[in-house]
């Protein structure tokens, strides 16, 4: 978001309010009586009120986009959530996306590959979908990555303990659940 510029100067916002920055507070004023006022940091308010001001008809959209410069679609957004919600609105809750392409079946094809070992990059390109999808939803629990610790012997017992237990190359495998491959020597 661009960061909103108050007027330093009495500036008109449609045909009755005017509004200004004095000592970092923005005052609001109809002839010469003070409206309203809030601080330049308060950006809950200053949105709430020039949303009051448009939706009761008393200025503009393009006063607000000139005045504060403020994108159309922003403002527009601000005044859709106004409507929706009026008590809790603007309080730093952020817009979140959501994958329409991860649905339970695609997860579930996914989750095969990744037990198979197959990499996130060739599974995205399969999928034709983003790694970084594939990635997130590792990190919330959705799917699960196990990782595998490859233990090799160095010394003559270690070597005879790998051997009794039948696996050969003096290497072991190890399925783990963790979040890193680690690779121990």
């Amino acid at each position: 978001m661009k960061i909103i510029s108050y007027p330093q100067e009495r500036t008109s916002i449609g045909n009755f309010i005017e509004v200004e920055l004095i000592n970092n507070e923005v005052k609001y004023f109809i002839g010469d009586k003070e409206l309203y006022s809030h601080t330049m940091s308060d950006l809950v308010s200053f949105k709430c009120f020039i949303c009051r001001l448009y939706l009761i008809g008393i200025a503009e959209q393009k006063y607000f986009y000139r005045t504060f410069n403020i994108r159309d679609i922003t403002f527009k957004r601000w005044v859709k959530k106004y409507v929706e919600n009026t008590k809790t609105i603007f309080t730093g809750e952020k817009r979140h996306g959501h994958n329409s392409k991860l649905t339970s079946q695609v997860l579930q094809r996914i989750q095969v590959q990744i037990d198979k070992g197959v990499s996130n990059n060739q599974i995205a390109k399969k999928e034709k979908i983003s790694e970084s999808s594939i990635r997130y939803s590792i990190i919330k629990g959705k799917l699960i990555k196990k990782q595998f610790i490859i233990l090799t012997a160095t010394n003559s017992q270690s070597k005879s303990n790998i051997k009794d237990k039948g696996i050969e190359n003096n290497a072991a495998i190890f399925e783990k659940d963790c979040k890193k491959k680690i690779y121990l020597q």
